[in-house]
């Protein structure tokens, strides 16, 4: 491969691959209830998420159950038995993950417990004292995985409790066989059971998912959130813990209710409006004005920043300045100086780059040098280089969650995965000039990036899926939008909020439409409607 690095050794993160864990189970993100045989509720439970059974069929007791928010799958449909297959992954690679401490015939109540991965060897309880375990995510986005050889049970009002977490915390809970949640058991995490789930009468899971991959999930008038974030049922519940499912949130998300948002810019003089939809599939379900700026600063980035799990909006001028507007939805919330960097680096991407569930600034210079700024809202917290890349052979197409895509002059393509300082290179293939990458995305729903293409010729629109090791797994075409239509692919997201990516497009009078996607299969799609020709659609990454 041409492509020469710095860096190859990757190294592991300090408890083992649980970050790569918690990137896998793709399209689970999105239920909060996950049976195999069936899911039974029995009063008044309220649901925020998705709720499904497959291969099982038999979903019982809604109503009186209600979902707040999410969709009923069951059987053979395509998002509940992906949903179970991810989940299945996941399961198995956190019994993978090396124990760090054997907590075998301890009970966890009264416990205070450090990010981990913590093993029982038969049964776990939290019973004991005040049964009240707290997991403490020391101020960063701490990973605490519980590995239990067969059964945990709850004893009545016990509660687990994350402190010093945020957005990025995620607790996974993975059983041998069956979890019980006592009579008003304020939980937090991923369960994922080898058989069932019990949840009894007015337990709360408030962050987390139950998941049963061979048995049924049982409730009983419970409340059960898979994101205390965007909803808590108006608890105020600070605690978090349920990010695992491929993150918690969309990209440009910016109220933070796992649907990905529009944002445009005028093209005014001498300022430009910035403007935003927020979404909610094929609806608009709000729209506002975010503010006034003059033509000298360019957005560059659009990322959650701060942690809070809601995308914000990443600015730069003329003389090199860095600014952050901290977005509530429509609204800055707060907005803070970033610093000031020389015009020979630009800012190439802003994934996460270091698994802390916060975005972070891709720079290269203009001899080729590549470097990353750990961020911690506007803060930078350190940084490193991780080579240097010939500008007239390589360029950087842009970047996901711990991915950086190269593509150089004669259609080779590359992947480096970043974590942290370290880095691991793999080549793509070719693909001929003709051949434009259009967005990057997870359209099978499986926690790992995918390429969209577009054939600048004819039009055609292909996908190249890859796996957890940076290959291509499989190529796809979509179908074929003459580039005579005027029509161009202009952002990608999950705008339904099914774990999937879709394809938001717009043509030259200004009509905006979204491909709701299903891998390769476009399963629906819809009109926006016309925003003019003076709106330009802002993407993830603009410098």
């Amino acid at each position: 491969m041409k492509l020469k690095l710095a860096i190859l050794l990757f190294v592991a993160l300090a408890y083992g691959s649980a970050p790569a864990a918690a990137q896998i189970v793709g399209s689970a993100q999105t239920f909060a209830v996950l049976g195999n045989t069936t899911v039974t509720n029995t009063g008044d439970t309220l649901i925020s998420g998705n709720l499904g059974v497959s291969p099982g069929t038999s979903v019982t007791g809604f109503p009186p159950g209600i979902l707040a928010s999410g969709t009923i799958y069951t059987g053979a449909d395509a998002i509940a038995v992906q949903a179970q297959a991810n989940t299945q992954a996941v399961y198995n690679a956190l019994v993978a993950m090396p124990c760090t401490t054997n907590l075998t015939g301890t009970d966890l109540g009264g416990l205070t417990l450090t990010p981990g991965v913590y093993c029982f060897d038969v049964a776990a309880t939290l019973t004991a004292g005040n049964a009240t375990l707290t997991l403490d995510a020391q101020n960063g986005s701490g990973v605490f995985v519980f590995q239990i050889g067969t059964t945990l049970t709850t004893g009545t009002n016990s509660a687990v409790n994350v402190i010093n977490g945020n957005a990025a915390t995620g607790v996974f809970w993975q059983l041998g066989t069956s979890a019980t949640l006592g009579t008003g058991t304020l939980f937090t995490g991923n369960i994922l059971a080898n058989t069932s789930v019990t949840v009894v009468s007015t337990a709360k899971i408030l962050c987390g998912r139950a998941l049963a991959l061979n048995g049924a999930v049982t409730m009983d008038t419970n409340t059960i959130s898979n994101d205390c974030i965007s909803d808590n049922f108006g608890t105020g519940s600070n605690d978090f813990g349920s990010l695992g499912f491929a993150g918690a949130h969309a990209y440009h998300d910016f109220n933070g209710d796992g649907y990905s948002d529009i944002l445009f810019r005028n093209t005014g003089s001498p300022s430009s409006t910035v403007a935003m939809w927020l979404m909610s599939g094929s609806s608009i379900a709000s729209s506002g004005t975010v503010g006034t700026i003059p033509n000298t600063y360019s957005i560059v980035g659009q990322r959650d920043f701060n942690g809070d799990g809601k995308t914000d909006i990443l600015w730069r001028d003329n003389g090199g300045n860095v600014y952050m507007w901290f977005m509530n939805g429509v609204t800055m919330s707060s907005s803070a100086t970033v610093g000031n960097v020389s015009t020979i680096w630009s800012v190439k991407g802003t994934g996460d780059l270091d698994g802390d569930g916060k975005g972070d600034l891709l720079w290269q210079d203009t001899s080729g040098n590549v470097a990353v700024w750990f961020m911690n809202g506007s803060t930078m917290t350190s940084s490193v280089g991780l080579g240097a890349v010939s500008l007239s052979t390589w360029t950087i197409l842009g970047d996901t969650t711990g991915d950086i895509f190269w593509r150089d002059t004669s259609g080779d393509l590359a992947l480096w995965q970043v974590t942290g300082a370290s880095v691991q290179s793999s080549s793509l293939g070719n693909v001929p000039s003709n051949w434009v990458v259009s967005g990057f995305g997870d359209f099978d729903g499986n926690g790992y990036p995918d390429l969209l293409f577009r054939d600048s010729d004819t039009g055609a629109v292909a996908i190249w899926f890859l796996n957890s090791i940076g290959q291509v797994q499989s190529t796809a075409t979509v179908a074929t939008v003459p580039t005579s239509t005027t029509w161009s692919i202009v952002d990608t997201g999950d705008f339904n909020r099914d774990g999937m990516s879709d394809i938001l497009w717009m043509d030259g009078t200004g009509n905006l439409a979204i491909w709701f996607m299903n891998g390769s299969t476009i399963a629906s799609s819809a009109g926006l409607g016309n925003i003019g020709t003076s709106w330009v659609v802002q993407s993830l990454n603009a410098e």
